[in-house]
């Protein structure tokens, strides 16, 4: 008798079409994701912008106060080129956000990568933002490249 998952199968055919439907549920469950995230850009955007104004915040004392101002109002001035998600079924879903500096956009990064806000409950918390289309991400941490590719 085979197991894979704490689940018995009779035949390794079996066994073999439960692995090839788990993995074809897992590309579906990120498209499915990935399109609702796309259909609301307004999250991405106020992710990298939050995280501008999270940064430019920790140097307020190393910038005079006219300074901190304009750059404040610059975390703004971008566009957002890309966003590519992962996770979602055994990890959080994780965004990775390309953008393109505009005029005077104080962070020198081009490439964001973001959890949601919620980490607990990762599939679940991935179907709630796929039925509500309510995405928050964790602007206060940004992740690796590395972090990013090796979540499911």
């Amino acid at each position: 008798m085979y197991k894979a998952f704490g689940l018995s199968f009779g035949s390794l055919k079996g066994l073999i079409l439960f692995v090839a439907l788990l993995v074809v549920f897992v590309f579906a469950y990120h498209k499915l994701i990935q399109s609702s995230i796309r259909n609301n850009p307004e999250s991405t955007y106020r992710a990298v912008r939050e995280h501008c104004h999270y940064v430019l915040g920790k140097h307020i004392h190393q910038i005079g106060q006219d300074d901190f101002s304009d750059k404040f109002q610059s975390c703004d001035d971008f566009h957002v080129k890309s966003v590519t998600v992962a996770g979602g079924v055994f990890d959080p879903v994780i965004v990775k956000i390309i953008v393109e500096r505009q005029n005077n956009f104080p962070l020198d990064k081009e490439v964001f990568i973001f959890k949601t806000v919620v980490i607990n409950f990762n599939f679940l918390s991935g179907l709630y933002g796929l039925i509500s289309g309510n995405w928050e991400f964790n602007f206060y941490n940004a992740y690796s490249d590395f972090i990013f590719k090796g979540s499911i």
